[in-house]
């Protein structure tokens, strides 16, 4: 049933590309997780405080307007499991205004199983990141 789940994914765009981390998102200690100063208790943290222990998470600022690097920026939050020695699958959530929590949560028994490494975000303005 999970390796069905897994292709019906697949076959839906759920599994979109493989590569390695951005350089930046490259197994950051927990403890340097950057996080919004207004940021108030929200369904993000929950879910950030229910993440297993082993995930690698944290923040990545990007320019507001990838065209102009000096304007504001945004945090796109990310979180997986890989190492230097095996590149992960990016999973990108389905469509606009939708995180990837729900992925996640479909999907980690089946990728834990396979020992597949994985790295998720939050497009800007969903979840757990800004927009």
């Amino acid at each position: 049933m999970r390796s069905q789940r897994l292709r019906a994914m697949q076959a839906r765009g759920g599994l979109l590309a493989w590569g390695p981390p951005p350089p930046s998102a490259a197994a950051p200690p927990r403890t340097r997780v950057i996080v919004p100063e207004s940021a108030a208790p929200t369904d993000c943290d929950a879910f950030r405080d229910d993440l297993p222990a082993d995930l690698t998470q944290g923040f990545v600022k990007v320019p507001e307007d990838a065209s102009a690097p000096g304007s504001e920026t945004l945090e796109v939050f990310y979180y997986g499991l890989w190492s230097p020695s095996r590149l992960p699958v990016l999973i990108i959530n389905g469509g606009p205004g939708s995180d990837s929590h729900g992925y996640f949560r479909g999907m980690i028994g089946e990728l834990r199983r396979r020992e597949i490494p994985f790295l998720f975000f939050d497009q800007r303005g969903t979840g757990c990141s800004t927009g």
